[in-house]
């Protein structure tokens, strides 16, 4: 069966962790550039929040929509840096990236 896709990777990557120390407000720094709130999970208390209801993230900006206070357990697992997600531009893929004999074509 032919593969399709980025070559495997020779190497292995890390997830990277950040702890955050709450401050009772809700506007924090992340460590890592994040591109949406998807890219990074946000842990309080070890609670799994949900990206775009209970935080935004953009760049290194995180935003909680609930205030989070020193005492508890707070942090983020950046994930979208680990998977090293990339998505084609639209009208990237051509033909003749496919294996020989695989047609795609239209209708």
């Amino acid at each position: 069966m032919p593969y399709m896709g980025n070559p495997l990777a020779t190497a292995f990557s890390t997830i990277n962790k950040q702890t955050i120390t709450g401050n009772g407000g809700t506007n924090y720094t992340l460590t890592y550039s994040v591109g949406s709130s998807q890219d990074v999970e946000i842990f309080v208390n070890n609670v799994r929040q949900e990206p775009g209801v209970a935080y935004t993230a953009n760049g290194t900006s995180l935003a909680m929509t609930g205030a989070v206070q020193s005492t508890d357990d707070f942090y983020a697992v950046f994930s979208g840096k680990a998977q090293q997600t990339v998505v084609p531009g639209a009208g990237t893929i051509t033909q003749s990236m496919f294996a020989a004999g695989l047609n795609l074509g239209a209708g």
